[in-house]
């Protein structure tokens, strides 16, 4: 018996020897690499790509609140991440040298995407140069764990805009339903609610994308965070959809009552900011309550930690992490040294605009004085504005270049308008006519008057034309990769005197020949 005992202890005390060989890893010196080196890129990309970071941090600052809540999510992700030490520490660092390839290509995708002036898609690409970046230098196992906490970011990238207007109809269609069920004297057209003592405008900020993005990422959160399966985690996100819809409808009908109620009298009227954070914390709590109490079911297996294998040590080495570091950054460091030279040339080559002399029965050009179009074009090589006059009215040429475009220098850029004015002038319609020389794009405004005009506009990048901007500055960007053509947009305008259709016969005569130089 004394022997069976002794035999029995040494046996406990092996495995409890294995069992603390096997016991939770301990992160102690190099140890910390593998996140450092994680973190180490998270820098790296946001540092080399800092248009996409600066723009980022302007709609995370904007006073627009749909995505004030950036921060907080980039905090989140890099919780994700940290938190998740030790299993990365316990991960065999392999790197992936064709990997280098997917890297170069987001680059190169990323900067095309910057050139074309195309803000949603250079920012998106962020997410992906890190994902990259990691399979790169540490491997795909590393890479798979930060599946989610980059991911995460999207909930503070603008992709979610394009879902605004779908949001704003829906609570206008919402709101005029209850407004039918309870019998309000109200009426809703469009994105208006019309009561006897004035109008609600459901604007885009109404339309409660904010409230759907924030229940979102906090449920996604939630139920990363508590293991829930992917079948449970679809099911309460199907559910928050919902509740955030809810809310929404509900905060924009309180504020509609309290408006006819009080005759448009009311604070709430005016900022009712607060009330709508107010109602989405009570949602979220009963929300957040309910799960709790309904319980994670249909949990998820935890992951189980693996193994470092004695043989492979934590494998992070300095060459795959500097040739990834150099795949990141060798274009865009490319690009800003020629961004250098251009910008300090483009500066100091400013053009003058030659405008051809009339044909017959045309007169001109003479200067326009009337200061009743005035696009406004920032940073520009050379801008003129000039007026063409016949018998039967008179037409306003307006051309600008950018010998160079830059981020600072271009013709699709946000303080950019073709369409300002002494008097505020809305859109009506647009859409691309044909010409005897080719293609044009006409817009018919209109001020506050009723006035109604017509403007022909299109861009010249090198020696190819478009009546699309967008789809222009796409091409500008995949040529610019190689040696940045002139830039050049022209555009004509006429008042609809007598009518549109005498304006638009107007411009087409005197397109054909109105090829204005650039020296």
């Amino acid at each position: 018996m004394p022997e069976l005992r002794k035999q029995d202890d040494d046996s406990l005390a092996q495995a409890g020897q294995s069992s603390r060989e096997r016991g939770p890893l301990r992160l102690h010196g190099d140890a910390w690499l593998p996140l450092a080196s994680i973190l180490c890129l998270f820098v790296a990309v946001g540092t080399l790509y800092w248009p996409s970071a600066v723009a980022l941090d302007s709609i995370w600052r904007s006073t627009i609140a749909t995505y004030q809540d950036g921060y907080l999510v980039l905090l989140a992700s890099l919780w994700l991440i940290v938190r998740d030490r030790k299993r990365l520490a316990a991960t065999p660092v392999q790197p992936t040298p064709p990997a280098l390839l997917a890297v170069a290509t987001l680059s190169l995708a990323w900067l095309w995407a910057w050139r074309a002036a195309i803000q949603e898609l250079h920012m998106e690409l962020v997410p992906l140069l890190l994902f990259a970046a990691v399979w790169a230098a540490l491997g795909r196992k590393m890479a798979r764990l930060l599946v989610f906490p980059l991911g995460f970011l999207y909930f503070a990238l603008p992709i979610w805009d394009h879902i605004r207007h779908l949001l704003q109809a829906l609570s206008a269609h919402a709101t005029a339903g209850l407004v039918w069920i309870t019998g309000l004297s109200a009426y809703v057209r469009g994105d208006f609610i019309h009561l006897p003592w004035g109008t609600l405008h459901i604007e885009g900020g109404c339309s409660g994308l904010n409230t759907l993005i924030v229940l979102l990422a906090l449920t996604t959160l939630y139920t990363h965070v508590n293991g829930v399966s992917w079948r449970r985690q679809l099911k309460l996100l199907s559910i928050a959809t919902i509740l955030a819809l809810l809310v929404n409808w509900l905060r924009i009908f309180v504020i509609t009552v309290v408006a006819y109620y009080s005759e448009m009298r009311s604070s709430l009227v005016e900022n009712h900011k607060w009330f709508g954070w107010l109602l989405f914390v009570l949602a979220f709590a009963g929300f957040l309550l309910w799960m709790e109490r309904a319980g994670p079911r249909d949990i998820a297996p935890a992951p189980v930690e693996p193994e470092r294998p004695p043989d492979t040590g934590l494998g992070v080495r300095p060459l795959p992490l500097g040739l990834t570091l150099a795949a990141l950054g060798f274009l865009p460091l490319l690009s800003y040294g020629m961004d250098r030279v251009h910008s300090i040339h483009a500066e100091s080559s400013l053009m003058r605009i030659e405008w051809p002399i009339a044909v017959a029965p045309w007169s001109g050009p003479q200067p326009e004085r009337s200061l009743t179009w005035t696009p406004r074009f920032v940073n520009s090589s050379g801008e003129s504005l000039v007026e063409y006059a016949t018998s039967q009215g008179f037409v306003q040429a307006f051309a600008v270049t950018y010998r160079i475009q830059t981020q600072d220098h271009k013709l699709l850029g946000y303080r950019n308008t073709l369409f300002s004015g002494a008097a505020q002038m809305h859109i009506i319609s647009q859409r691309t006519v044909m010409a005897s020389k080719g293609s044009w794009r006409e817009t018919l405004l209109a001020d506050p008057s009723g006035q109604r005009a017509l403007i022909w506009s299109r861009v010249r990048i090198g020696m190819d034309h478009f009546t699309d901007p967008r789809l222009a500055q796409m091409w500008y960007g995949l040529v610019a990769l190689v040696q940045p053509p002139l830039s050049s947009l022209l555009a004509l305008r006429t008042p609809c005197i007598p009518t549109c259709r005498a304006a638009q016969a107007r411009l087409r005569s005197l397109s054909p020949w109105l090829h204005p130089a650039f020296r």
